[in-house]
This record gives C-alpha cells, structure tokens and sequence, in this order.
C-alpha cells in the first residue's frame, strides 16, 4: 500500500492490488495487477481542505478556544490504524472514517448521544465541517 499526505495530520490509503485482502489466496487466483492499471483511491475527498476559501472563512470565525479545534488538535494522538484497516475497498468510495469519527466526537461532546441525534448537525454544519 502507497500513502500519500493529506494535510497535517493523516494520509489516504490507496490500494495497488485488486484484493482488498492481499494476503489471501484471492490475491493469488487475481494475479498480479497490471503495472498500467491506475491505483484505487481508497476514501473519497472531503471537500474542503485547510486551503479552501470556506474553510479559511470559518477559520476565522471559530474562537481559539472552539470544540471543533479542540477535537481536530486531538486527532492526530489516535491511532486510527485498525479503523482504516475495517474499509475493505468494496463499493462506493466512503468518506475518510477519520473525519467521519471526528464528527461523532464532535456530536457526543455537544450532548448528542444518539446517531439520530446527530442529523442536527447539519444546522450547526459551519462548526463542524471544520473538523
């Protein structure tokens, strides 16, 4: 597996075989992939970055002291290994489990204990899409 950066504090993944378990015997029967076939991304993009305008807006906004800082400082003490090792590389491309997680965090710390909850964050999106 290939890494490339993303930011300060993770890398995507990106397969460079065709098994999503290439220690099996599956990656054996597949065979070798291609060296012209393009690599899988294996997480989507998120779509804003710390360089994107709405992200530098709401940059500026949020207080030094704002949860959503305060988690997105946290995350890089995790070690997320195991959950990135769970996406097994089928279907539709997911979004990073380490913003999603991030998310979680920020709802569980805002009182919202329950996943139907957390759809509210939606109204708060400006707070916590800068996670």
């Amino acid at each position: 597996m290939a890494s490339e950066p993303l930011g300060f504090w993770c890398s995507i993944e990106i397969l460079l075989c065709h098994s999503a378990y290439p220690d099996k015997e599956a990656a054996e029967m597949v065979g070798t992939p291609s060296p012209h076939a393009k690599p899988m991304v294996r997480f989507a993009e998120p779509p804003w970055n710390a360089q994107s305008a709405p992200w530098r807006q709401i940059d500026a906004q949020l207080s030094h002291a704002h949860l959503a800082r305060e988690i997105r400082q946290a995350m890089p003490y995790l070690n997320l290994t195991s959950l990135y090792d769970s996406y097994a590389g089928r279907g539709k491309v997911p979004h990073r489990p380490d913003l999603m997680l991030a998310i979680v965090l920020f709802a569980l710390r805002r009182g919202q204990r329950q996943p139907s909850q957390w759809f509210e964050l939606s109204a708060l999106w400006a707070d916590s899409s800068h996670l």
